[in-house]
């Protein structure tokens, strides 16, 4: 009972009575979606053709708002075993609801409809997370985790000189395979990042400055952490 039904044809609404029945009179033939809605309850809709000198049924299935379940979680960095801020989590079907992981990784989704659902972990620079047949039931908590996969590594090192063990400013860096190349400061350091996974993980660096020969060295790069690639470089003697 007290249950206000509308159409989304007509500018009147009614009111269930009692036994729940309601009823919406002098509507014209055609096509129709009627809306329900009360407090404590999850607004419903429905469509329905109507024709003339028939009646239509129309009937509804309301659910209560503290009969729906919660899904409960956190998501984290799989390299670092870190929390991940601002990761986006949402279910796909059958109905979509979405929300944010907070500074802890963790996320809360209030006021889900039972059934079986896919939720989905999304955040920038990592691999997107799924979870299939995830089955939530009403006025329960289902607890949910990801962990994401990064998608970038950081290479980090000094460049020295062999023979006075002193660091070499404005030395040029490159990677192979190719990514971005990069010039020492003053005290010899540099930094490449967002170096993306490969199928092998290996590159190799390439360390050139007039009055040097140049000098390589290979590392493994691992998404989602800090890969140290110090050089150590000979001065060209005449």
């Amino acid at each position: 009972p007290g249950i206000r039904v509308y159409s989304s044809g007509q500018s009147e609404s009614v009111i269930t009575d009692i036994e729940g029945i309601y009823e919406i009179k002098n509507v014209k033939p055609g096509n129709y979606t009627l809306i329900a809605t009360g407090a404590n309850y999850v607004d419903a809709e429905i469509k329905v053709a109507v024709t003339a000198g028939q009646i239509t049924r129309g009937d509804f299935l309301m659910i209560r708002t503290d009969k729906l379940g919660r899904v409960k979680g956190r998501v984290i960095n799989s390299a670092t075993g870190q929390p991940l801020v601002d990761a986006f989590i949402y279910s796909s079907k059958p109905y979509n609801y979405s929300t944010f992981s907070d500074s802890s990784g963790n996320f809360v989704i209030e006021r889900i409809l039972y059934g079986q659902y896919e939720f989905i972990a999304e955040k920038k620079d990592f691999n997107s997370q799924k979870v299939s047949n995830v089955y939530i039931l009403s006025d329960t908590i289902k607890y949910l985790n990801f962990s994401l996969e990064p998608l970038y590594g950081i290479i980090r090192g000094v460049v020295i000189d062999g023979s006075t063990n002193l660091p070499i400013p404005n030395v040029l860096i490159r990677t192979n395979p190719q990514t971005s190349s990069v010039i020492t400061d003053n005290n010899g350091f540099y930094e490449i990042s967002n170096i993306p996974k490969s199928s092998t993980n290996k590159y190799t660096l390439t360390a050139t400055k007039d009055g040097y020969n140049s000098a390589t060295v290979d590392v493994n790069v691992i998404p989602g952490k800090i890969t140290n690639g110090d050089i150590i470089m000979t001065r060209k003697w005449k």
